[in-house]
Parts: C-alpha cells; sequence; structure tokens
C-alpha cells in the first residue's frame, strides 16, 4: 500500500483516482515503471493518460465516475491540461443528455472555451436529432453556434440554407463550398 501512496505523490494524483476506481493500482504500477525508464518525467503526461483511458475505455459512466472525473480535473494541478479533459469529457460521445445537462451548471464548465464546446455538441446533437433547421443554420451563420465549415458540407441542407451559406458565411471557404453545392443542386435539376 505505501508504493501506491509514494506512486499517488509522485505524480501529483488526489487519493480520489484510486477510491474512484478511475485508476487501477495495476495502472499505477504500470506508470511507475514507465516512470522509472527516464524516457517521460512530466507527470502531467501521466495524469492526462489516465484521464484519456477513461474515456477511450467505456462507452459510458456512471454519474458517480462522472462526478468523480469532474472534481478530479478541477483539483488537477496543471489546470490546463485539467481544461482540456474537460473539453474531451464534454465532446466524448459516451455522456447521457441529463450528464451534459449537469455539466453545463457547474462552475468547472463556465470557461469560455469550455462553453464553446459545450455549445458545438449542442448543436451537433441538435443538428442530428432534426436535421439542418432554419432556425440552427441562422444560429451558425451569425456566428452563435457550431462551425460553419462542416455544416455545409451536410447532405440535408435545402437550398436555401445553402443560400444563406453563399451570402453569409463566415470564410470564403464557406461561401465558396456553399456556391459549388447549389451549382450542383441546379446541374441535379436540369
Amino acid at each position: 500500500m505505501d508504493d501506491l501512496r509514494s506512486a499517488l505523490t509522485l505524480f501529483d494524483y488526489d487519493p480520489l483516482w484510486l477510491e474512484s476506481g478511475l485508476l487501477t493500482p495495476e495502472t499505477l504500477r504500470a506508470q511507475t515503471a514507465r516512470f522509472a525508464t527516464g524516457e517521460d518525467r512530466h507527470t502531467e503526461h501521466y495524469r492526462w493518460a489516465a484521464f484519456r483511458a477513461i474515456l477511450n475505455g467505456r462507452d459510458s459512466l456512471t454519474d458517480g465516475e462522472c462526478e468523480a472525473f469532474i472534481v478530479l480535473a478541477a483539483r488537477d494541478p496543471d489546470q490546463g491540461m485539467a481544461r482540456s479533459v474537460l473539453v474531451d469529457l464534454v465532446t466524448w460521445g459516451g455522456l447521457t443528455r441529463p450528464q451534459l445537462d449537469t455539466l453545463r451548471t457547474r462552475p468547472e464548465f463556465q470557461d469560455p472555451t469550455v462553453r464553446t464546446f459545450i455549445e458545438q455538441r449542442d448543436m451537433w446533437d441538435e443538428l442530428e436529432r432534426n436535421g439542418p433547421t432554419d432556425e440552427l443554420v441562422a444560429r451558425i451563420v451569425e456566428g452563435r453556434v457550431g462551425s460553419q465549415r462542416t455544416v455545409v458540407d451536410h447532405p440535408h441542407l435545402t437550398e436555401t440554407q445553402l443560400r444563406v451559406f453563399a451570402e453569409r458565411g463566415a470564410t470564403r471557404a464557406v461561401r465558396n463550398v456553399a456556391t459549388a453545392r447549389l451549382r450542383q443542386m441546379k446541374k441535379g435539376r436540369a
């Protein structure tokens, strides 16, 4: 047990990592062995890998696991890395809608960068549920949500919606893609 405590201290892991089960003793021992090689002496890389392993190794998180993930990120000594893993959590496909709704209200998710990713996730969820509605396209073009460049390629955009992107797209690339798609639509009708 002392070797685990020493390893937690070495990597700046909060004890909640082991208590929550999000980090196993086996993983911690493997990280310690890798650290001993001298190949990577940056302890935040090991914590980042542990956060990523949680998301890569599961299809979903229980509410308790989600809570522990957030608390661990908030307690992490490297808050730049912590913000990155919170963005990873938001964009990860395993959160339920109620979990995402809960994140939205938490102080850890009020950072403008993280908020942007929450808004983008909401936009993609809405696009998936309802398709590209005129109201959603208007919000995207106004720059309030989403990535115009990826949305302009959506196969179900109407001619009217493509015209909006062609005329008011934020970049020349968006306007050019929309214009080219409009030409293809007109060719298809001819």
